[in-house]
This record gives structure tokens, sequence and C-alpha cells, in this order.
């Protein structure tokens, strides 16, 4: 889900991966086929880089679901996110050292 105005995570989404860093300007199309990248099929068949902030946004958007508005300004709710980010970037990294494709609803990951 894309936020109803841009931010910086959202700004962020269309930066190189840190591997990547120092190579020519990449399009999305080639971005989302690099070998050893996580990519994301989206629900639309889509298939794009994977970005964590697109995780801390959808983990946001759920604390802010169960705590209301105020959570936003919580220094223990941005912590929690943060945290829980970090875990799930870790986990795809872990799980697939040399890169591979995730899909958006499905339980297993797809590996390319």
């Amino acid at each position: 889900m894309q936020p109803d105005s841009p931010s910086p995570a959202a700004t962020a989404a269309t930066a190189q991966p840190a591997s990547l860093a120092g190579s020519p300007a990449l399009s999305p199309a080639a971005l989302a086929t690099a070998p050893g990248q996580l990519r994301v099929i989206k629900r639309n068949g889509a298939v794009v880089p994977y970005h964590d902030d697109k995780i801390q946004i959808a983990l946001t958007k759920a604390f802010l679901a169960v705590e209301g508005g105020t959570a936003a300004a919580s220094s223990r709710i941005r912590d929690l996110v943060a945290a829980q980010t970090d875990q799930v970037t870790a986990t795809f990294a872990r799980r697939l050292p040399s890169g591979g494709t995730l899909a958006i609803d499905r339980t297993e990951a797809l590996v390319s």
C-alpha cells in the first residue's frame, strides 16, 4: 500500500540498493532483475526491488490501526517498528543470502 502523500520513506524507495551504489543509475526494471538482489512480486504481478521502508510503513500502519493516531508520535512505537523492520530484513537476508524473489500474500519465498 502506498502512503497518500510522498514521504521521505517513499522517496527513498526509488534509491538504488547499497550493493549497486556507485553504479550508473539503473531503471526500476533493471533493479528488479539485478542478480543477488531481493525482489518482491507485488499483488498486481509487477516485480520490484525489495525496500525495507515498505515494511516499516506497513508496520506503522498496523500499530496506528491498533493503538490509534496518537501512536505515530510515540517513540516506543517508532523503536518497535524499527526493530521489527530490521528483524524482517535480516530474516530475508539470512534465508536468501544470494537474493531471490518474495511474493506478497504468500507464505513461501520464491527463489530465483
